[in-house]
């Protein structure tokens, strides 16, 4: 059975720190290879940081922790099931 997205917000350019909606899984959409992207708790404790692939790539994080992109990429938030 595939994956299903469900879409939670509306897609936004992200560079600056954003909770994205106070998203729990982040959607991002890398139109090429080489965006870093930075995510922090709810304290600004940085708790990973990862380089993307082109394409999409789900990301996991706190409500009310942020992600941030090295360069513009698409983010949304979604419910992810599999």
């Amino acid at each position: 059975m595939p994956s299903i997205v469900k879409a939670l917000s509306q897609e936004i350019a992200l560079t600056a720190a954003n909770t994205v909606s106070n998203a729990s899984v982040v959607r991002i959409y890398a139109a090429a290879a080489g965006a870093v992207i930075t995510v922090k708790d709810g304290s600004a404790v940085t708790t990973g940081i990862i380089t993307l692939p082109a394409g999409v790539t789900y990301i996991k994080k706190d409500p009310d922790g942020t992600v941030a992109a090295s360069t513009s990429v698409q983010a949304s938030s979604v419910a992810h099931y599999t």
